[in-house]
């Protein structure tokens, strides 16, 4: 009964590991994508042909294009 038990925990463990590597390379591959779409934006694209090759939302989108426009005034 005892082993049993160890080894759902093992199992659950490994499960727990496995879904953390998985968000980890979800937010990885996010904040590439940002990071395409900020110089995308920056070089002058237009949100939609930076959301069609980035797949990133417009909401998502118009906020780092704020954000750029903020940077480039207190440069």
């Amino acid at each position: 009964m005892i082993e049993m038990q160890r080894l759902r925990d093992i199992a659950t463990r490994d499960e727990g590991r496995y879904e953390g590597k998985e968000e980890g390379k979800e937010e990885g591959k996010t904040e590439e994508q940002e990071r395409i779409a900020i110089s995308m934006l920056d070089s002058g694209m237009s949100l939609e042909q930076v959301k069609k090759w980035t797949n990133l939302d417009l909401q998502r989108l118009q906020e780092l294009s704020r954000e750029i426009e903020s940077a480039s005034m207190t440069d």
